[in-house]
Protein backbone atom coordinates (compact mmCIF):
# COMPACT_ATOMS: atom_id res chain seq x y z
CA UNK A 1 0.00 0.00 0.00
CA UNK A 2 1.68 3.04 -1.05
CA UNK A 3 0.38 4.88 1.76
CA UNK A 4 1.38 3.18 4.20
CA UNK A 5 5.16 2.62 2.66
CA UNK A 6 5.42 6.35 2.43
CA UNK A 7 4.03 6.89 6.23
CA UNK A 8 6.75 4.39 7.28
CA UNK A 9 9.69 6.23 5.14
CA UNK A 10 7.93 9.30 7.22
CA UNK A 11 8.35 7.39 10.62
CA UNK A 12 12.56 6.95 9.84
CA UNK A 13 12.61 10.39 8.94
CA UNK A 14 11.28 11.20 12.36
CA UNK A 15 13.71 8.80 14.00
CA UNK A 16 17.04 9.94 12.53
CA UNK A 17 15.86 13.68 12.35
CA UNK A 18 14.32 14.06 16.13
CA UNK A 19 15.18 17.23 17.56
CA UNK A 20 15.23 15.93 20.84
CA UNK A 21 17.07 12.41 20.77
CA UNK A 22 20.86 12.02 21.83
CA UNK A 23 23.93 11.91 19.57
CA UNK A 24 24.20 8.40 20.88
CA UNK A 25 20.67 7.49 20.47
CA UNK A 26 20.90 8.63 16.69
CA UNK A 27 23.99 6.50 16.11
CA UNK A 28 22.42 3.58 17.07
CA UNK A 29 19.57 3.95 15.36
CA UNK A 30 21.84 4.79 11.82
CA UNK A 31 23.72 1.53 12.60
CA UNK A 32 20.41 -0.69 12.72
CA UNK A 33 19.52 1.05 9.85
CA UNK A 34 22.48 0.84 7.61
CA UNK A 35 22.58 -3.64 9.44
CA UNK A 36 19.07 -4.19 7.70
CA UNK A 37 20.13 -2.69 4.37
CA UNK A 38 17.33 -0.14 4.92
CA UNK A 39 18.92 2.55 2.63
CA UNK A 40 18.61 -0.02 -0.23
CA UNK A 41 15.13 -0.44 0.31
CA UNK A 42 14.30 3.53 0.90
CA UNK A 43 16.20 4.17 -3.20
CA UNK A 44 13.82 1.36 -4.40
CA UNK A 45 10.59 2.92 -2.71
CA UNK A 46 12.01 6.31 -3.59
CA UNK A 47 12.42 5.36 -7.45
CA UNK A 48 8.71 4.58 -7.88
CA UNK A 49 7.88 8.25 -6.94
CA UNK A 50 7.43 11.34 -8.64
CA UNK A 51 7.67 14.87 -7.95
CA UNK A 52 4.64 16.10 -10.01
CA UNK A 53 2.70 14.39 -6.66
CA UNK A 54 2.57 17.11 -3.57
CA UNK A 55 2.60 13.76 -1.36
CA UNK A 56 5.11 11.97 -3.22
CA UNK A 57 7.28 14.87 -3.44
CA UNK A 58 7.49 15.11 0.48
CA UNK A 59 8.43 11.43 0.73
CA UNK A 60 10.83 12.09 -1.50
CA UNK A 61 12.30 15.27 0.35
CA UNK A 62 12.00 12.64 3.20
CA UNK A 63 14.26 10.01 2.28
CA UNK A 64 16.53 12.75 0.67
CA UNK A 65 16.96 13.86 4.57
CA UNK A 66 17.06 10.39 5.62
CA UNK A 67 20.12 9.73 3.74
CA UNK A 68 21.77 12.94 4.82
CA UNK A 69 21.35 11.94 8.42
CA UNK A 70 22.95 8.66 7.62
CA UNK A 71 25.61 10.33 5.89
CA UNK A 72 26.29 13.19 8.76
CA UNK A 73 26.17 10.53 11.79
CA UNK A 74 28.76 7.80 9.75
CA UNK A 75 30.52 9.00 6.69
CA UNK A 76 31.88 5.72 6.05
CA UNK A 77 28.85 4.43 4.63
CA UNK A 78 28.71 7.40 1.85
CA UNK A 79 30.40 4.47 -1.18
CA UNK A 80 28.04 1.99 0.13
CA UNK A 81 25.17 4.62 -0.18
CA UNK A 82 26.72 6.22 -3.36
CA UNK A 83 27.03 3.08 -5.56
CA UNK A 84 25.53 -0.01 -4.02
CA UNK A 85 22.19 0.90 -3.09
CA UNK A 86 22.03 3.28 -6.38
CA UNK A 87 21.35 6.47 -4.57
CA UNK A 88 23.88 8.65 -7.10
CA UNK A 89 22.66 7.43 -10.13
CA UNK A 90 18.77 8.75 -8.95
CA UNK A 91 20.35 11.68 -7.60
CA UNK A 92 22.61 12.30 -11.59
CA UNK A 93 19.24 11.56 -12.86
CA UNK A 94 16.94 14.25 -10.96
CA UNK A 95 19.87 17.06 -11.16
CA UNK A 96 19.44 17.14 -14.92
CA UNK A 97 15.76 17.72 -15.63
CA UNK A 98 15.01 21.17 -16.73
CA UNK A 99 13.52 23.73 -13.72
CA UNK A 100 14.09 24.21 -10.51
CA UNK A 101 12.20 21.94 -7.92
CA UNK A 102 13.01 21.69 -4.01
CA UNK A 103 13.85 18.20 -4.39
CA UNK A 104 16.23 18.92 -7.34
CA UNK A 105 17.92 21.33 -4.58
CA UNK A 106 18.23 18.51 -2.04
CA UNK A 107 19.60 15.82 -4.78
CA UNK A 108 21.89 18.38 -5.74
CA UNK A 109 23.19 19.18 -1.99
CA UNK A 110 23.36 15.87 -1.26
CA UNK A 111 25.71 14.46 -4.57
CA UNK A 112 28.39 17.45 -3.25
CA UNK A 113 28.26 15.56 0.34
CA UNK A 114 28.53 11.95 -1.67
CA UNK A 115 31.29 13.54 -3.55
CA UNK A 116 33.02 15.20 -0.95
CA UNK A 117 36.62 13.21 -0.03
CA UNK A 118 35.53 10.27 -1.52
CA UNK A 119 37.40 9.71 -5.11
CA UNK A 120 35.95 6.02 -5.50
CA UNK A 121 32.27 8.13 -5.61
CA UNK A 122 33.87 10.42 -8.16
CA UNK A 123 35.61 7.88 -10.12
CA UNK A 124 31.54 6.43 -10.19
CA UNK A 125 29.90 9.38 -11.42
CA UNK A 126 31.95 9.57 -14.23
CA UNK A 127 31.37 6.02 -15.18
CA UNK A 128 27.60 7.16 -14.79
CA UNK A 129 28.60 9.92 -17.49
CA UNK A 130 27.57 12.41 -15.06
CA UNK A 131 29.87 14.60 -15.87
CA UNK A 132 27.33 14.85 -18.89
CA UNK A 133 24.17 15.12 -16.49
CA UNK A 134 26.40 17.74 -14.55
CA UNK A 135 27.29 20.07 -18.05
CA UNK A 136 23.33 19.50 -18.87
CA UNK A 137 21.88 21.03 -15.66
CA UNK A 138 24.86 23.82 -15.54
CA UNK A 139 24.14 24.98 -19.53
CA UNK A 140 20.81 25.62 -18.04
CA UNK A 141 22.23 28.69 -15.96
CA UNK A 142 24.52 30.20 -19.04
CA UNK A 143 21.99 33.10 -19.93
CA UNK A 144 20.17 33.45 -16.88
CA UNK A 145 20.48 34.50 -13.36
CA UNK A 146 18.46 32.72 -10.24
CA UNK A 147 15.37 33.72 -9.58
CA UNK A 148 15.83 33.37 -5.87
CA UNK A 149 18.51 32.60 -2.96
CA UNK A 150 17.91 28.46 -3.34
CA UNK A 151 17.91 28.35 -6.80
CA UNK A 152 21.12 30.03 -6.45
CA UNK A 153 22.36 27.61 -3.91
CA UNK A 154 21.13 24.78 -6.50
CA UNK A 155 23.73 26.60 -9.23
CA UNK A 156 26.48 26.68 -6.70
CA UNK A 157 26.28 22.66 -5.68
CA UNK A 158 26.01 22.17 -9.19
CA UNK A 159 28.99 23.23 -9.44
CA UNK A 160 30.62 22.59 -6.77
CA UNK A 161 29.29 18.85 -7.83
CA UNK A 162 31.48 19.55 -10.99
CA UNK A 163 34.49 20.66 -9.65
CA UNK A 164 34.94 18.11 -6.90
CA UNK A 165 34.79 15.31 -9.55
CA UNK A 166 37.77 16.98 -11.77
CA UNK A 167 40.46 16.09 -9.07
CA UNK A 168 40.04 13.03 -11.28
CA UNK A 169 42.39 12.92 -14.25
CA UNK A 170 39.60 10.18 -16.09
CA UNK A 171 37.24 12.73 -14.88
CA UNK A 172 39.16 15.45 -15.96
CA UNK A 173 39.23 13.30 -20.28
CA UNK A 174 35.34 12.94 -20.00
CA UNK A 175 35.21 16.80 -18.95
CA UNK A 176 37.36 17.58 -22.13
CA UNK A 177 35.31 15.32 -24.22
CA UNK A 178 31.93 16.64 -23.58
CA UNK A 179 33.26 19.83 -24.21
CA UNK A 180 32.66 21.04 -21.14
CA UNK A 181 35.59 23.69 -21.17
CA UNK A 182 33.19 25.28 -24.22
CA UNK A 183 29.98 25.45 -22.11
CA UNK A 184 32.57 27.01 -18.98
CA UNK A 185 33.68 30.24 -21.74
CA UNK A 186 30.47 30.38 -22.82
CA UNK A 187 28.95 30.99 -19.49
CA UNK A 188 31.55 33.45 -18.32
CA UNK A 189 31.29 35.80 -21.43
CA UNK A 190 27.49 35.62 -20.36
CA UNK A 191 28.14 37.57 -17.14
CA UNK A 192 25.49 36.17 -15.42
CA UNK A 193 25.57 34.10 -11.71
CA UNK A 194 26.82 31.16 -12.81
CA UNK A 195 29.75 32.66 -14.38
CA UNK A 196 31.95 32.87 -11.39
CA UNK A 197 30.79 28.79 -10.63
CA UNK A 198 31.94 28.20 -14.04
CA UNK A 199 35.29 29.94 -13.31
CA UNK A 200 35.92 27.71 -10.55
CA UNK A 201 34.98 24.76 -12.70
CA UNK A 202 37.21 25.73 -15.57
CA UNK A 203 40.28 26.26 -13.24
CA UNK A 204 39.68 22.68 -11.52
CA UNK A 205 39.64 20.81 -15.57
CA UNK A 206 42.98 22.33 -16.00
CA UNK A 207 44.62 21.89 -13.14
CA UNK A 208 47.67 19.14 -13.99
CA UNK A 209 46.04 18.53 -17.31
CA UNK A 210 48.33 19.86 -20.33
CA UNK A 211 45.44 18.47 -22.67
CA UNK A 212 42.69 20.78 -21.21
CA UNK A 213 45.17 23.61 -21.21
CA UNK A 214 45.84 23.03 -24.85
CA UNK A 215 41.98 22.70 -25.77
CA UNK A 216 41.58 26.10 -24.05
CA UNK A 217 44.15 28.06 -25.80
CA UNK A 218 43.23 26.41 -29.16
CA UNK A 219 39.33 27.38 -28.70
CA UNK A 220 40.50 31.04 -28.06
CA UNK A 221 40.69 31.06 -24.15
CA UNK A 222 42.77 33.73 -24.07
CA UNK A 223 39.83 35.89 -25.31
CA UNK A 224 37.91 35.17 -22.32
CA UNK A 225 40.43 34.95 -19.44
CA UNK A 226 42.92 37.62 -19.54
CA UNK A 227 39.90 40.58 -20.04
CA UNK A 228 39.27 39.15 -16.00
CA UNK A 229 42.67 39.96 -15.13
CA UNK A 230 42.01 43.06 -12.16
CA UNK A 231 38.22 43.09 -13.24
CA UNK A 232 35.02 42.25 -11.18
CA UNK A 233 33.04 39.53 -11.04
CA UNK A 234 29.30 40.01 -12.45
CA UNK A 235 26.74 42.04 -10.16
CA UNK A 236 25.44 39.93 -7.41
CA UNK A 237 21.11 39.29 -7.54
CA UNK A 238 19.15 41.85 -5.76
CA UNK A 239 18.81 38.99 -3.12
CA UNK A 240 22.05 38.32 -2.37
CA UNK A 241 23.94 42.46 -2.42
CA UNK A 242 25.68 42.19 0.43
CA UNK A 243 29.13 43.76 1.49
CA UNK A 244 30.22 40.29 2.68
CA UNK A 245 29.18 38.59 -0.31
CA UNK A 246 30.40 40.99 -2.91
CA UNK A 247 33.52 40.83 -1.22
CA UNK A 248 34.06 37.00 -0.86
CA UNK A 249 32.82 37.12 -4.48
CA UNK A 250 35.68 39.19 -5.92
CA UNK A 251 38.22 37.66 -3.52
CA UNK A 252 37.14 34.11 -5.41
CA UNK A 253 37.24 35.75 -8.72
CA UNK A 254 40.64 36.59 -8.10
CA UNK A 255 42.14 33.63 -6.98
CA UNK A 256 40.73 31.43 -9.62
CA UNK A 257 42.06 33.82 -12.61
CA UNK A 258 45.55 33.84 -10.79
CA UNK A 259 45.44 30.17 -10.60
CA UNK A 260 43.85 29.36 -14.07
CA UNK A 261 47.13 32.04 -15.32
CA UNK A 262 49.54 30.20 -13.26
CA UNK A 263 48.36 26.37 -13.96
CA UNK A 264 48.92 27.90 -18.18
CA UNK A 265 52.15 29.05 -17.43
CA UNK A 266 53.13 25.95 -15.80
CA UNK A 267 51.20 23.44 -18.35
CA UNK A 268 51.48 24.56 -22.16
CA UNK A 269 54.88 24.89 -24.00
CA UNK A 270 56.48 25.56 -27.27
CA UNK A 271 54.26 27.43 -29.57
CA UNK A 272 51.11 27.86 -26.99
CA UNK A 273 53.28 28.95 -24.65
CA UNK A 274 54.64 31.94 -26.60
CA UNK A 275 50.79 33.10 -27.49
CA UNK A 276 50.61 33.08 -24.03
CA UNK A 277 53.39 34.96 -23.04
CA UNK A 278 52.64 37.39 -26.37
CA UNK A 279 49.31 37.81 -24.75
CA UNK A 280 50.42 38.98 -21.53
CA UNK A 281 53.14 41.06 -23.09
CA UNK A 282 50.00 42.80 -25.75
CA UNK A 283 48.18 43.72 -22.42
CA UNK A 284 50.94 45.48 -21.20
CA UNK A 285 51.31 47.84 -23.70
Amino acid sequence: NADISMDVVDLFHEMVDAEDASPEDLVVIVEVLLELDAPAVLMQHMSRLSDASEEEAACIHATLSIFESLLEAQPECSTNLAQRDGVMAWLLNRIKVRGFHANKLYAAELLSMLLCNNPSNQSKLGQLEGILSLLTSASQYKRRDPSDLEEAELIENTFSCLRLTLSLPENQLRFLKAEGIELMILTLKERKYASLCALSVLDASLRNNGANCERFVDIRGFKTIFPLIGSSPPPLPAFSKGKKEREAAQLSFDEYVASLLTTLFQLLSDDRRMRLLGKLAEDEM
